[in-house]
């Protein structure tokens, strides 16, 4: 189980280590509360399990081997750098992450007439996009980091 855990950049978090497998995954936290597998015009395929608690999703790429490729995380319960994120707002997020030494963000709206004031902050670097609705941090994504733009940097575990 994961509890006040860090995010290790281009690692994972806790036990959850970029490269994983599903069933590796589903040792560490137990049956997820919902499995959906997602097939893309190339026909590659993503499988995304999801937890209740922590309110997280696991992705696993079919042209990764199905290893764990990102992490979603809507839970307060894990942090990045010691910083809570979820709930806060967009300007606490950009101020107090820079202040750990991360850089300054790419913004992308993602704004619809639903949702009018929707955007990601991307921290390529880092591995980690931001979700926003109306300027609070909903949720974030942490992906492993890439040696190139072909090749992933797999964590050694």
């Amino acid at each position: 189980m994961i509890h006040n855990e860090n995010i290790k950049l281009g690692e994972g978090v806790g036990s959850l280590i970029f490269g994983i497998k599903e069933n590796e995954a589903v040792n560490i936290l137990g049956i997820p509360a919902n499995k959906e597998e997602y097939s893309y015009p190339d026909e590659s395929k993503r499988l995304i399990i999801s937890y209740d608690s922590p309110k997280i999703s696991l992705s696993f790429d079919s042209e990764d081997e199905y290893k764990l490729v990102a992490i979603d995380v809507e839970d307060n319960k894990i942090n990045i750098e010691g910083l809570s994120l979820i709930g806060k707002d967009l300007e606490w997020a950009i101020r107090n992450l820079e202040s750990k030494g991360f850089e300054s963000p790419i913004i992308e709206s993602i704004s619809t007439q639903e949702c009018p004031n929707s955007m990601i902050l991307f921290y390529e670097k880092s591995g980690i996009s931001l979700n926003f609705i109306d300027y609070i941090c909903v949720s974030y994504s942490i992906a492993p980091l890439w040696i190139n733009e072909e090749e992933i940097k797999w964590p050694k575990g």
